[in-house]
């Protein structure tokens, strides 16, 4: 693998996998995204600044049990979601571009199969995204999220999952629940996250279900 070097380079945050690149062309970004394609490696871009995420198993094992119990909450309650991972996400008029830890589709229509990265619009902007928080970006995330028009986002502090919705003047308020599914007890959700992080995910999720069995008979 062949990348030119951009202009004062920033050398890797210490223990979290993480390298900043500074003034960095667009170009340069697709063609790192490109390099990178089908890797376990992320790339974030926004306003000249590159980052280069590896996430360990720690993100990854949260990520997933947040989706897993997304996912069972979705089919219990008869929710039709739709995820796509840590798809890609570019917009090259406003130069930015990431990959969420997960993201989903609510109320917007799925974009059509590409095996390729998404270019995002208004009319294929994700309606949820979900953001492991333990381990801080030097690239803000928020703002590329804004930039796109996602409506929510969910981040996990190591706690909890909190919700953030998207104001009219392009920052994120911190909400007690989610505009996206009203019916969902975040307090309740993030007990089961945890108990998926620090025990099994499979148990957590039966648990969940039976959770939710007994509210909707309630």
């Amino acid at each position: 693998m062949s990348l030119l070097t951009p202009t004062q380079p920033r050398s890797a945050h210490p223990g979290d996998g993480r390298i900043v690149l500074e003034n960095v062309s667009w170009d340069y970004y697709l063609r790192t995204i490109a390099e990178f394609e089908n890797s376990h490696v992320r790339v974030n871009y926004f306003r000249g600044r590159m980052e280069l995420f590896m996430p360990g198993v720690k993100h990854e094992r949260i990520k997933k049990a947040i989706a897993r119990l997304l996912e069972t909450y979705s089919l219990e309650q008869n929710i039709r979601i739709s995820g796509l991972g840590s798809v890609t996400c570019h917009r090259d008029d406003v130069r930015a571009g990431l990959e969420p830890d997960e993201c989903f589709y609510i109320t917007t229509a799925l974009p059509p199969l590409s095996p390729h990265t998404l270019e995002i619009t208004a009319e294929n902007r994700p309606d949820l995204a979900i953001e492991v928080d333990v381990f801080s970006s030097s690239v803000s995330r928020e703002s590329i999220y804004a930039t796109f028009g996602v409506p929510e986002i969910w981040r996990y502090d190591g706690q909890q999952v909190c919700p953030n919705v998207r104001r009219s003047d392009r920052t994120y308020e911190l909400s007690v629940s989610s505009p996206q599914l009203p019916g969902l007890d975040m307090a309740v959700f993030s007990d089961f996250v945890n108990q998926a992080i620090t025990g099994d995910s499979f148990d957590a999720a039966v648990a969940f279900k039976r959770w939710l069995h007994s509210q909707n008979k309630a």
